[in-house]
């Protein structure tokens, strides 16, 4: 049986392009050394041999780093490198200490050429007011005047409120923020696609930094893949409680929205008039 392009697992593997972070929000480099890298099921590992001579598996997150630097005694398989280059992440194999460089692997899409037209575009007084105008109109859905001078549409676009803010306040959401994603009995692919931009510190636990864009795009793939698992994602937000729960999946806990505060209310598993025989009186 073959898997359509739908298919929850490649559309994990596979990262659109809303999903591929900005190099801001990336970090930066991350430098490896005497260790070997391989692609499993669950994302991209480097194994690293210990004094004692047993072997510990790392997970790296490839997604949101900006480059990966091969130092001496590295060696990847070309699955890892395939998912590396699908994120757009930069591999570099270096000398000892990154001190010097032999070979470079860059993703296609990483180049100059819209660095290019955008200064070409700047240069000229005429056609910098015309892009700043296009803009204007995506953004606000007004056209601008004609003969508008740039520092009126300046003027303009400062007392204008973008539908993009949070809440409708006003505020513009931060670039990248604080998320955490926890799973239960979830395929091991959506743990090898959600360790490729988080950080695993506990089993089913991942944490990390990422832009709403990616974060939003991220949790709908993987609520579309957990099967019969469950997953859950807590983001800050603009709100009273300043933040957001999102589940995913049969749970026994179920988010309850109460006029704007979210509260966790529990399936009961006793049939209605038995009660609950673990009750205790009230003090």
């Amino acid at each position: 049986m073959t898997r359509g392009d739908d298919h929850p697992r490649r559309l994990l593997t596979a990262p659109t392009v809303a999903m591929l972070p900005r190099v801001a929000d990336s970090l930066s480099f991350l430098y490896l050394e005497n260790v070997r890298v391989v692609q499993d099921d669950t994302g991209v590992c480097a194994y690293v041999e210990q004094p004692d001579g047993g072997t510990s598996r790392v997970y790296l997150p490839v997604a949101a780093i900006s480059c990966i630097l091969f130092g001496t005694g590295t060696s990847v398989t070309q699955p890892a490198m395939a998912t590396c280059a699908r994120h757009n992440t930069t591999v570099l194999w270096t000398g000892a200490g990154g001190v010097r460089m032999y070979s470079g692997s860059l993703a296609p899409n990483l180049t100059t050429e819209w660095l290019e037209r955008q200064v070409r575009a700047w240069a000229d007084d005429s056609t910098r007011l015309a892009v700043a105008a296009r803009m204007y109109s995506m953004r606000f859905g007004a056209e601008v005047p004609a003969g508008t001078s740039l520092n009126t549409l300046r003027g303009l676009e400062g007392q204008s409120k973008p539908e993009s803010t949070m809440a409708g306040t006003g505020r513009i959401e931060p670039d990248a923020q604080f998320v955490v994603i926890s799973t239960t009995a979830v395929p091991d692919y959506v743990r090898g696609s959600l360790s490729r931009w988080l950080t695993e510190p506990a089993p089913g636990l991942y944490v990390g930094s990422i832009s709403a864009r990616v974060r939003d795009s991220l949790w709908e793939q993987v609520s579309a893949a957990v099967g019969e698992g469950a997953a859950v994602c807590v983001h800050p937000t603009d709100n009273e409680q300043r933040y957001v729960i999102k589940t995913a999946g049969e749970r026994r806990r179920r988010v309850m929205d109460f006029d704007g505060l979210q509260l966790i209310a529990f399936r009961d598993l006793n049939p209605p008039g038995q009660g609950n025989q673990n009750e205790q009186p009230p003090f």
